[in-house]
């Protein structure tokens, strides 16, 4: 071994040592390089809680700057769940920092009045920051345009709506009088979806001018037949014997599918993030249950087994009342969606139930054989509204305060809270009217 070996064997730890000792150091003056700083956001305008209506243009205006580079900025508006709501806007921009100027337009005739946020996102390539500005948009006014009803029974059935507005003409839809129709709308999209339940189909009309608008010709499958059919703020649903569901978007295209295998679903109601529905099994042993889907997926998520018959529907403040049968006794009970929980309410009598509508977050019609009862769920008290009423359906119009019993084939319309008849529309002699929606618009 000569003297050179000799001495590069005794350094060698000392250099490896250093050498591990050096690429930490490295890692670290690397780590310090990275961009952690996130863009800096500063609403000027609008202002917060400012009110806005439906209409409007909103004045942006936003002090935008970051230690590196911006490479997007967009501008959205989200509900109160921020959820966007209108379209997203890129404003361009040329400096950094950046004083953004921009007006954004509420253009969304549809909109209802709550509370909104401002979504202002800037980004650098590596961070992005989001910041909200919460505003209050108040919806335009909604108007009763008139009733959609079904008469009648097949082959001598019909669609049709009766216009309130004067200057709308009342006809029936042209449509194949041997069907059993069923009717959904979609308020404030003017949208009116009729169902001809013996062969599947379904047609999305204009209620404003009558005009067909698009043919949903997807659904109409050896392995299922059309069981219902119901509306909500922005969508349509179609329910299907074998547990199959679907929902549609105003414009008439599929957008979600969820299931419950073996169920059929009786009632829907739309709670935030959730699709609640009631449904029975259709094979032995019988049973209904009340089950929870997610809104954006359809994926089931909880069943609360119920020991009644569930005949509707309604949506309060934090929770939804559903009205019941058992035993010839109407009854009312609180679901709770978020925590899967039933409660019992009241156990109103045993009358023979014909329908029921929504007046405000605690009070309920509900129409029996012989009289309409007036429910408070916050008192739990119920009392006897309108008293020698035969009718076989009932519907609330909150614009007007106006409600609708039918009887035959006339729609009685009676003011609430006073009680007093209003007027009368008689549809089609000698044929039994089966359904009513009020129809709105802005």
């Amino acid at each position: 071994m000569t003297f050179k070996d000799l001495i590069l064997r005794k350094s060698l730890p000392f250099i490896t040592g250093l050498m591990i000792l050096t690429i930490p150091i490295s890692l670290d003056s690397c780590k310090q390089k990275e961009d952690v700083e996130f863009p800096v956001i500063q609403f000027l305008k609008p202002y917060e809680s400012a009110f806005y209506s439906v209409g409007d243009t909103i004045p942006i205006q936003a002090e935008i700057s970051d230690n590196n580079a911006i490479e997007f900025i967009d501008i959205t508006l989200t509900d109160e769940n921020f959820n966007p709501v209108l379209k997203t806007y890129n404003p361009p921009f040329n400096s950094n920092p950046f004083t953004l100027v921009f007006d954004y337009p509420i253009n969304d005739n549809f909109l209802e009045s709550g509370i909104y946020n401002l979504l202002i996102r800037a980004g650098d390539g590596t961070q992005i920051k989001n910041k909200y500005q919460r505003i209050y948009i108040g919806a335009l006014p909604k108007t009763n345009v008139g009733i959609a009803y079904s008469i009648g029974n097949s082959p001598f059935s019909s669609v049709g709506v009766y216009h309130l507005w004067p200057a709308l003409q009342n006809s029936p839809y042209n449509l194949n009088a041997s069907n059993t129709f069923q009717l959904a709308a979609i308020p404030y999209q003017n949208i009116l979806a009729v169902a001809s339940l013996n062969n599947g189909k379904i047609v999305l009309y204009n209620y404003l001018t009558g005009d067909s608008i698009t043919f949903l010709k997807d659904i109409s499958l050896v392995d299922k037949s059309l069981s219902g059919i119901k509306g909500s703020a922005k969508a349509l649903y179609l329910f299907f014997d074998n547990g199959l569901n679907h929902r549609y978007t105003y414009l008439g295209f599929k957008n979600l599918v969820f299931e419950s295998p073996n169920f059929t679903t009786t009632n829907l109601i739309d709670f935030d993030d959730l699709i609640v529905t009631t449904c029975k099994k259709t094979t032995y042993p019988f049973q209904e249950r009340i089950q929870t889907f997610q809104n954006t997926t359809g994926a089931a998520l909880n069943s609360y087994y119920i020991d009644f018959k569930a005949v509707r529907l309604f949506r309060m403040n934090n929770s939804i009342l559903v009205f019941g049968l058992k035993n010839q006794q109407i009854t009312a009970h609180e679901y709770f969606p978020n925590q899967n929980q039933l409660s019992s309410l009241k156990t109103l009598g045993s009358f023979d139930f014909r329908g029921s509508c929504q007046i405000d977050n605690e009070l309920f019609l509900i129409l029996t054989n012989n009289q309409v009862l007036l429910f408070n769920t916050k008192t739990r008290t119920s009392s006897t509204f309108l008293n020698n009423i035969t009718g076989n359906q009932i519907e609330f119009d909150p614009v007007n305060n106006i409600i609708f019993i039918t009887e035959n084939h006339n729609i009685y319309m009676y003011s609430y809270p006073t009680k007093t008849l209003t007027g009368q529309i008689g549809l089609e002699i000698n044929k039994s009217i089966n359904q009513i929606i009020p129809l709105y618009n802005r």
